[in-house]
């Protein structure tokens, strides 16, 4: 038995913010570049079939079967079309983040390079994508650019995740507290800022200690 192919889904992933639909005629036209004449609707076949059944009347079935070999060809042009978005993405209107996060599921440098390449015109939620991709791969240069971008658009999650880079990676304490005190204060964020601002006294105290 065959595996079933959805290439809808990912159509849908990548297209439904940048197309005004992702109808199966819609990617043919956006897509494939085809345009359908004289097709049967697809919502007129199950009348023709009862036509059929009912009086013999073939009138409409050619239509059917015509309308049907003309999904099955797009499905199969739309699996190649496919490579060639993610190949050359630049060249389709793709989501950006919708492909990175597709990509992601089975191959995350592939997703990380590629929102690398468009970091400068992500969207918040791709920009978040990419923060926590250059964490995962070290990439701490990239990780606080696009985590200070974020904080600077009231993003909690990348305000916090540069107070714990500059508490734990570049130890620069004076930084945490910076942004540690921008964040709204609960308790595991003011057990953080104590922990912070004891680390600093110890640090003020160490001339003093070891002169």
């Amino acid at each position: 038995q065959l595996p079933h192919l959805d290439l809808l889904h990912p159509i849908r992933r990548l297209f439904r913010n940048t197309w005004p639909d992702c109808r199966l005629v819609t990617l043919e036209q956006r897509l494939l570049g085809l345009q359908r004449h004289n097709d049967l609707p697809g919502s007129e076949a199950p009348q023709a079939w009862f036509d059929f059944l009912r009086a013999g009347s073939t009138a409409r079935l050619a239509g059917v079967v015509e309308h049907n070999l003309q999904d099955i060809l797009s499905l199969a042009m739309t699996h190649v079309a496919l490579t060639q978005v993610i190949d050359q993405p630049e060249r389709h209107a793709v989501d950006i983040a919708a492909l990175a996060r597709w990509q992601a599921d089975h191959d995350t440098r592939a997703a990380y390079a590629l929102l690398k390449r468009h970091r400068h015109t992500l969207p918040l939620s791709g920009k978040r994508l990419l923060g926590r991709l250059a964490r995962r791969f070290g990439d701490w240069g990239l990780a606080t650019e696009t985590w200070d971008a974020l904080s600077q658009m009231g993003c909690r999650s990348a305000t916090e995740q540069l107070a714990k880079y500059h508490e734990h990676i570049s130890r620069d304490l004076k930084r945490a507290q910076h942004y540690c005190e921008r964040l709204p204060i609960d308790a595991d964020q003011q057990r953080r800022l104590n922990r912070i601002v004891n680390k600093l006294h110890v640090q003020e105290m160490q001339p003093l200690l070891h002169p």
